[in-house]
C-alpha cells in the first residue's frame, strides 16, 4: 500500500513539473509578443493592442482572461504564485500544491522605440 501512494505522489509530481514547463513556454510566448506588462494587485496583466490579459490565482488555479472575459485555467494545484517585474524581465514564482518551487523568468521582445 505504501508503494502505492508513493508511487501516486510521483506521478503527480511530474505531472506538475510537465504542467508547469508547458504554462511557462506559453507564457514566455505571450510575453515575448506583448506591447506591456503590468504587475496590479498581483496580478500579471499584459498589453497587447486594445487587449488586456491578465494572469491571476483563482482558488488554486492560475487563471488566464482578456479583457476580464472568459476563465482560461493554464496551471493547477497552485498554493501561491508571485509575478516581480524588474527592468528587462519578469520572474514567475510558484508554490504549487505539494510544497514544490517553480521559478521561471520572462523576457519581452524590446522593439526599437520603447522604453522597456
Amino acid at each position: 500500500l505504501f508503494s502505492i501512494l508513493f508511487n501516486e505522489a510521483s506521478i503527480n509530481s511530474r505531472i506538475q513539473r510537465m504542467e508547469w514547463e508547458l504554462f511557462l513556454s506559453q507564457l514566455k510566448k505571450e510575453i515575448h509578443s506583448s506591447d506591456g506588462i503590468e504587475i496590479v494587485n498581483g496580478q500579471l496583466v499584459l498589453i497587447n493592442g486594445e487587449d488586456k490579459i491578465t494572469f491571476q490565482k483563482y482558488g488554486t488555479q492560475l487563471r488566464r482572461q482578456v479583457n476580464m472575459k472568459g476563465h482560461e485555467i493554464v496551471l493547477q494545484n497552485v498554493a501561491s504564485v508571485l509575478f516581480i517585474k524588474s527592468s528587462g524581465s519578469v520572474r514567475i514564482e510558484v508554490l504549487d500544491s505539494f510544497s514544490k518551487t517553480h521559478i521561471g523568468i520572462a523576457y519581452p521582445f524590446i522593439r526599437a522605440g520603447s522604453s522597456g
